[in-house]
């Protein structure tokens, strides 16, 4: 699932920009910030290391309450993640209630799903905390419901949903249970080294996120566009020749009679159901954005002579053509 604009190939075509060179905003005093020369008498060196004075009691607790933090932080991502999840099944539910009884050849929410790795910093860079995507689950689902109906293949998901979180919270608690064996092993060094690990390990712990970067719209419009093309759905855009800003502009015409969603423009969804389409516009979504569906472009241009509009060539673009 592309989780960037669905139509961004085309936006140079479609919307296109003056040409020009990439400019920086100036600083409003115009002043330029410059680099400090190995010669500057006022660059100042690294700061010195502090012990914290910790004894070893003291930093067994705060290793392992910074280890807990970060345990905290992963659940808490994979019960935010599985929210949205269960969000997108019930949104799409609602809006497919006109093809509940349809069957479904082959919809994947599985292929929505991103592992979420948050890399710690240094010196615990070797060390990743994941959640694992234990994909099984949801394969199994997908292929037991593949060719029964609609309604039957989102009950099938929702119980795989619950049945993800609690997998991917066990098997998050396991990978990082090891970490308190290596508190323990960097506890024993009381050196000046073992002290600026013990920091860095503290902080480290502390810090780490482990953001949803998907939202619960995004896996909706997946589930839709994965059902546009089930159905062969593709998009059919009128492109006219302007030149008013540079030779062989081309810009997409304008009409009173296609659907909301489309704002006027003349694209056409072509086999994608008027009830997505209701959707889409009632939360204020472009089709085109949305939906990752091959584009068929009809090219128009004024006709030598008589300045009226001609069909040209006919081009079409599929962005998933080609990715695995």
């Amino acid at each position: 699932m592309r989780m960037t604009d669905g139509f961004d190939t085309q936006a140079a075509l479609l919307a296109p920009r003056e040409n020009g060179p990439n400019r920086g905003a100036p600083k409003a005093d115009g002043s330029v910030v410059q680099r400090r020369g190995s010669n500057d008498s006022n660059a100042s060196g690294p700061e010195p290391f502090v012990r914290t004075g910790r004894g070893k009691h003291e930093w067994r607790m705060a290793l392992l309450g910074a280890r807990n933090d970060m345990i905290t932080s992963a659940v808490a991502m994979v019960n935010e993640r599985a929210e949205r999840d269960a969000n997108a099944l019930t949104a799409f539910e609602h809006t497919m209630k006109f093809a509940e009884h349809e069957s479904v050849s082959d919809l994947a929410i599985d292929g929505a799903l991103n592992i979420v790795t948050g890399a710690l910093p240094s010196p615990m860079n070797s060390i990743k905390a994941t959640v694992t995507l234990v994909g099984d689950i949801y394969g199994k689902a997908r292929a037991a419901s593949r060719n029964v109906r609609l309604d039957a293949w989102i009950e099938a998901h929702r119980d795989a949903l619950v049945k993800m979180r609690e997998r991917r919270i066990d098997e998050h608690h396991a990978e990082l249970a090891w970490l308190g064996e290596q508190i323990e092993v960097l506890l024993s060094d009381d050196s000046d080294n073992g002290e600026r690990q013990k920091q860095s390990w503290e902080t480290s712990m502390t810090t780490i996120r482990f953001p949803v970067s998907v939202t619960s719209a995004q896996l909706e419009f997946h589930l839709y566009d994965q059902w546009c093309r089930q159905a062969g759905a593709y998009f059919s855009v009128n492109v006219y020749r302007t030149d008013r800003h540079y030779p062989g502009q081309e810009e997409i015409g304008t009409t009173d009679q296609n659907h909301r969603a489309f704002a006027g423009r003349q694209v056409f969804g072509m086999k994608v159901p008027e009830k997505i389409l209701d959707r889409l516009e009632r939360v204020g979504i472009d089709p085109l954005r949305a939906l990752d569906l091959p584009i068929e472009t009809r090219h128009h241009e004024r006709e030598p002579g008589t300045g009226r509009w001609k069909g040209g060539q006919t081009s079409h673009s599929d962005l998933q053509k080609g990715q695995p």
